[in-house]
This record gives structure tokens, sequence and C-alpha cells, in this order.
């Protein structure tokens, strides 16, 4: 998988942040996230928000809810506290998780993830999906 957007170590980013691709993240974002494709988290990466992606990699820290329509992978040294809903999930014995977990297949159809992209997004703008 091809990644079309990088947040390089030292960088920060403050508000939501959405992106059509794959992503990896080395620095900070601060705000709810939106990939239609895959998170890459790397070992110096961090999350302070919620995130919705296809798929899931985190080595470095997250602090908000994690949804994936695939699957979540947590590696050795990785930090997640919040909750994850996804298909399939693999964490490593030497990550840290502390938070409720839900996994297997999904009720809803493939509207889901795009039900909590758009609330996601709509949040992000300041109201909420079917208000004026």
């Amino acid at each position: 998988m091809r990644v079309t957007t990088v947040i390089g170590k030292g960088s920060e980013l403050n508000g939501g942040f959405s992106s059509p691709g794959s992503v990896r993240i080395d620095g900070v974002v601060r705000g709810d996230t939106v990939i239609t494709g895959s998170l890459f988290l790397g070992p110096e990466g961090r999350i302070f928000g919620d995130v919705v992606a296809n798929s899931m990699v985190i080595g470095g820290q997250v602090k908000g809810d994690l949804t994936a329509r695939d699957r979540v992978k947590i590696l050795a040294g990785a930090v997640v506290r919040g909750d994850i809903t996804t298909s399939r999930i693999l964490i490593d014995e030497q990550a840290v998780f502390q938070g409720r977990c839900s996994t297997g297949p999904r009720e809803e159809e493939d509207g889901g993830l795009d039900a909590v992209k758009e609330m996601l997004l709509a949040e992000k703008e300041g109201h909420l999906p079917g208000s004026a």
C-alpha cells in the first residue's frame, strides 16, 4: 500500500485531520483523524483524538477511540488509551492497551465507516449531520 500523506517527526497538527489515502504519522496530531486508507503511526507518533481508518498499525501513542473496518495492529512499545472497534485485532504482548475492544463481523454494511466519518467531519465543521 502506498502512503500518500506523511506527518513527519517534529511536526504538530492541531485540529481535525482527514485524508483520502494512506497516512504515516511520526509527529503529533491533536484532533479527530479520518483516513480512507491505512494509518501507520510510527514509534514517535502521537494522536490525541478519535481515529477512523480502513486499517491501522500503531507503533506510537493514541489517546482516543480507534475504529477500523479491516484491522488494528498494536506493536510492541505502543500505548493505546481508548476503545477499539474493528473486524480483527492483534496486540503485541509488549504493547499497552487500556480500554474496551469490540471485534468480529460488522452488523452494518459498508455505510458504518462512512457514517462515523460523516459525523467526525460534521463535528469538525461545527454542526451535526442532518441539522441546518
